[in-house]
């Protein structure tokens, strides 16, 4: 059935079948599809519309639609050839909903806030890029940020029948740990020998930072110097004397012994 305006109204709740229309058709009212409405030019509507399934924009340049409140902010989504466009064509910002609550905003500005909840990164090794940046570094992905705790134990070249632990907190930055390790007055009978301590939360780089050691109730000989061993997780203690020999501490065992060491390495 084919109907063309010619002018005249049509009767009070008409239903029509495969209808095509040439020229301009206005609704007083609402419109309620439940069917396929296909559009072959422009459909404006002002009021409400009721689409019982979806609607299907088909253009040979950018299909568009746009939502307008009247003084108000102008909603453009585009159909482009290499992207799809959402976003607002006039000087007011563009939020996002869920569950009737903002969550995402993107300002007239450019910059871009998050309304609720947390910007998660879904993917192992994605994270914040600043390429756009200048510099001369192999990498400028942000992609790791996590704190966290973890058993670090007490070592000797001889150790007792229960080792010493104790829980320490760590923080990791891309790839650099920073950590706290406290021993609060523990009792080291058993120990002896080489002082060392185990149980850091990431492998380290193949290179030897420096950490920062204090050690009450212990008799140096020299400088304690405690530094992360290569390509591991433990954390040895060096004595340094007065004419600069480097050697391993050792343990003076005993009760109420206090071991703090804090310091930062890289990861592998």
């Amino acid at each position: 059935m084919t109907i063309k305006q010619l002018g005249g109204v049509f009767g009070r709740n008409p239903t029509f079948n495969d209808v095509t229309i040439e020229g301009e058709l206005t609704f007083d009212g609402d419109i309620d599809v439940n069917s396929d409405l296909k559009v072959d030019g422009n459909l404006d509507v002002t009021g409400t519309g009721d689409f019982g399934g979806k609607v299907k924009v088909t253009e040979a340049g950018n299909g568009e639609i746009e939502i307008e409140r009247t003084s108000g902010a102008l909603i453009n989504l585009q159909a482009q050839s290499a992207r799809g466009v959402i976003g607002t064509n006039s000087n007011h910002e563009l939020q996002l909903k869920s569950n009737s609550t903002g969550r995402l905003k993107i300002k007239t500005n450019g910059d871009v806030e998050v309304m609720s909840g947390n910007l998660v990164i879904g993917t192992s090794g994605k994270g914040i890029d600043f390429s756009a940046t200048s510099g001369t570094g192999t990498s400028e992905l942000f992609d790791d940020y996590e704190e966290g705790t973890f058993t670090a134990t007490l070592e000797g070249s001889t150790n007792p029948a229960t080792k010493v632990t104790t829980t320490a907190i760590y923080t990791k930055i891309g790839r650099v740990v920073q950590f706290e390790i406290s021993f609060e007055g523990v009792d080291t009978t058993g120990y002896s020998g080489n002082l060392s301590v185990s149980g850091l939360p990431f492998t380290s780089i193949n290179r030897t930072p420096q950490s920062i050691l204090t050690y009450n109730s212990a008799n140096w000989t020299g400088t304690p110097v405690p530094l992360v061993a290569p390509n591991n997780t433990i954390i040895q203690v060096f004595s340094i004397d007065s004419g600069g020999v480097w050697s391993f501490a050792t343990h003076d065992a005993g009760a109420s012994r206090y071991i703090n060491i804090a310091g930062s390495y890289t990861t592998a």
